[in-house]
């Protein structure tokens, strides 16, 4: 179901965002679009969790990278970096900041 969205690529008018919008809808048919905005600026918080529940958000940043999100799903991060890829946990873990919410 979700590797048909690892040929997506990041463009002028698709990021992260969007794609982890997309597969969150693939996987839970809920559009998260609004929920993901509201987030963003500080006016609806998603619900935090201590661990990585799958499926889940992953908010991930540090001083030297802009700040990302990605889909935690069985086990690995799902992320559109230039292209989907998935990522392991535990190089997120090296990111400075790394939040789960649903």
């Amino acid at each position: 179901m979700i590797e048909q969205l690892l040929n997506r690529e990041r463009r002028a008018d698709y990021d992260c965002q969007d794609f982890v919008n997309e597969a969150w809808e693939l996987i839970t048919g809920e559009d998260l679009a609004q929920r993901l905005l509201d987030h963003q600026n500080h006016r609806k918080l998603l619900e935090r969790l201590d661990e990585p529940v799958s499926p889940c958000l992953v908010y991930f940043s540090s001083a030297r990278y802009e700040n990302h999100v990605g889909l935690f799903y069985s086990g690995k991060v799902l992320h559109l970096a230039n292209a989907a890829q998935y990522v392991p946990l535990d190089l997120i873990f090296g990111f400075d900041q790394c939040e789960f919410y649903r």
